[in-house]
């Protein structure tokens, strides 16, 4: 929160002062060309209401990277969704209505722009989605998502057809990791991600869950609908992947899951028979869905799955991902609609509960972390690291505990097959940290050579750690959005 709040007001100051506006810009783009060995500058700009003031955007920056250090060769433009607080129940709308609204104006503005093959179209390569993800699940920008990385737009270099790339920031805050894994689980079957996609941060796939629990007392306050959600998704996410849960864990993770059921949607969804744990991780592989669509009768909205939609943005109002078949049960159907549009649901789920943990449940987390690992690795999918960031927010102790060591350690050790994540090191935002990306490179290095094994002996080999920082860095660069 310390930190979104910091970021949302950095700029307040020089709002309507045109050269302080251009200073920002030429302090981010040519101050960091200037002082470092870079390749490729990813810079994030919010999308526009309009194709003609994003094109003006872009262009001023661009215009400013050239004034000085010929920079606007290497800087490349991801433009930049925000996360945004929902906000309070209103009749027929669906939770996190303004980032979808907002969202979807936006994504129209830069399809407007990007067909219009002007000069720009070659530097825009990617999309993300920033700021704190507590309250904006990714559900609220899976149709946009979809929307964009499916668009082909003439590209300037050869007049070839290209597609955008995405990062979606994921299990950075998060209410328990396991909240963080669902989030980063939300990101790739919600929003499209695929072979070459990126999660940014994804603390939670790589945090050790003894420390984590032991850090928050083992006793946590987050909503009952996450709870609940986050329960669903650990009982059915562990029987899908083959994790072991202890028996008697098993039963009392069943039972206060039931228990938040009864209390959140007992007396709102009416079904045939008793709702189970599966049933409940059904309807959420649907918040992928456009919701409009499950406020139709059932034999509009069963048309509605197989009907061609005239708008192309429409089209993408479906998550192919979710089978047809779990739509055409009344169940799901029913979660659905409750989760969204009913009032005393929302208000109930958004009641804060006590949640207690112990050495079984972190055991269990911490396989789910191993399966969700070894997904991202056979989708192709990286991570983006950043250790300042994280260090300075996140709940690690030392940068030697950083989970970039968990996600890929070869070169430093043996690995197990199928484990190591294509990662790369980053500033996450230089204007906020004070750092520079060799600095960011210093410091894991620096922190490698003091770890010590149990013994009081340096843990790495010092030429290891050269080799490991220089795999690391080779991946970075494998990683820039081409």
């Amino acid at each position: 929160a310390n930190f979104s709040n910091y970021q949302d007001r950095k700029e307040i100051f020089i709002e309507g002062q045109k050269e302080y506006e251009d200073e920002l810009i030429r302090l981010a783009l040519n101050e960091t060309m200037r002082k470092q060995n870079i390749v490729s500058l990813e810079a994030r700009i919010c999308p526009k209401n309009s194709a003609a003031k994003l094109y003006q955007s872009i262009t001023k920056s661009q215009n400013i990277a050239k004034s000085e250090t010929k920079a606007e060769e290497k800087v490349i433009y991801v433009l930049h969704f925000p996360k945004k607080k929902d906000q309070a129940f209103s009749a027929g709308t669906p939770r996190n209505q303004n980032v979808r609204m907002a969202s979807f104006r936006q994504a129209r503005s830069i399809a407007a722009l990007l067909e219009k093959e002007t000069d720009i179209n070659e530097k825009i390569r990617g999309i993300d989605a920033c700021s704190s993800e507590i309250a904006c699940r990714p559900e609220a920008f899976g149709q946009v998502f979809r929307y964009l990385l499916d668009l082909e737009f003439p590209c300037k270099k050869g007049g070839m057809k290209t597609k955008l790339h995405a990062t979606y920031h994921a299990g950075e805050d998060f209410l328990d990791i396991a909240d963080g894994l669902r989030a980063i689980d939300e990101a790739i079957e919600f929003c499209g991600l695929e072979r070459g996609s990126r999660i940014g941060h994804a603390l939670a796939l790589g945090i050790s869950p003894w420390d984590y629990y032991k850090y928050k007392g083992c006793k946590l306050t987050l909503p009952k609908q996450v709870l609940l959600d986050d329960l669903a998704w650990i009982l059915a996410k562990a029987d899908e992947t083959g994790c072991i849960i202890e028996n008697q864990l098993r039963a009392e993770l069943k039972e206060r899951f039931y228990h938040l059921y009864e209390e959140i949607y007992g007396e709102h969804v009416s079904t045939k028979n008793k709702v189970s744990v599966w049933d409940y991780y059904q309807s959420w592989k649907l918040r992928g869905d456009q919701p409009a669509f499950y406020r139709l009768e059932e034999e509009e909205f069963l048309k509605q799955l197989t009907r061609k939609q005239i708008q192309r943005f429409d089209r993408y109002g479906w998550n192919h991902k979710a089978g047809s078949h779990i739509r055409k049960t009344e169940c799901a159907r029913n979660l659905y609609f409750a989760y969204h549009y009913n009032q005393n649901v929302r208000l109930t789920g958004d009641e804060k509960t006590e949640w207690k943990m112990d050495q079984r449940y972190a055991d269990l987390i911490y396989q789910l972390q191993e399966k969700m690992i070894q997904k991202l690795v056979q989708e192709g999918i990286g991570i983006e690291t950043n250790p300042s960031s994280n260090y300075l927010i996140g709940t690690i102790q030392k940068y030697d505990e950083h989970p970039i060591l968990r996600f890929n350690s070869r070169k430093l050790k043996d690995v197990p097959k199928n484990m190591s994540l294509h990662v790369s090191m980053n500033t996450d935002d230089q204007g906020v940290f004070d750092t520079l990306l060799e600095n960011e490179y210093a410091l894991m290095a620096m922190a490698l050579k003091k770890a010590k094994d149990e013994n009081y002996q340096p843990l790495y080999d010092i030429e290891d750690i050269y080799e490991w920082i220089d795999y690391v860095r080779k991946m970075g660069v494998e990683q820039v959005f081409v």
